[in-house]
């Protein structure tokens, strides 16, 4: 593990990791980040992960501490040069949001990058089409059954979960039908 950092004096330092991240690391990464955090005008610290092929949920929980350590001087965290698994493992637990990523490295191709880009497209239009789906559901109960528009919504999930259906197809009935046949 290889840890530099470029800047110290500049208002966005970078922080260059190379190996694993992961619990033989963590505390020397948090360690140096914190050094760098202390700075006084820090606006921004760059965290260059070009050179981590491996980050585990040691690693995760570091990236968090840091980032909390940035915002607690009112700062923010930057991260760049994610490696595709990198990225593929912040993607799967839901932290591609909370970090500020400015690029996936040169290892993913640009043709891979418009893929994960497309699949992502298709992904929030089918769950734009199912948000909307559910509403015209819940619309048909508030109107044939006199239901709060709360509580038409709560009928369509407890359904779901009495029958082991998903609540989209669930609606779909509802659509169809005009009613929600509840099993018993």
């Amino acid at each position: 593990m290889t840890i530099s950092i470029s800047s110290v004096e500049a208002r966005e330092p970078v922080l260059r990791v190379v190996g694993d991240l992961d619990l033989a690391v963590r505390e020397e990464v948090i360690a140096s980040a914190a050094a760098v955090v202390g700075t006084a005008g820090l606006r921004t610290l760059v965290l260059d992960l070009s050179g981590v092929g491996f980050i585990d949920s040691c690693g995760i929980g570091a990236l968090v501490i840091i980032r909390e350590l940035c915002h607690g001087q009112g700062a923010d965290l930057q991260l760049t040069g994610v490696l595709p698994k990198v990225h593929k493992v912040l993607a799967l637990t839901g932290l591609l949001d909370v970090f500020g990523i400015s690029g996936i490295s040169g290892d993913a191709s640009s043709s891979d990058q418009i893929a994960v880009l497309q699949n992502k497209i298709r992904n929030l239009e089918f769950a734009l089409e199912s948000n909307r789906r559910v509403a015209l559901a819940a619309g048909i109960l508030v109107s044939s059954y006199a239901l709060p528009e709360s509580d038409a919504f709560t009928l369509l999930l407890g359904a779901s979960q009495r029958c082991h259906r998903k609540v989209r197809d669930l609606a779909e009935d509802v659509i169809l039908t005009g009613t929600l046949d509840q099993p018993r």
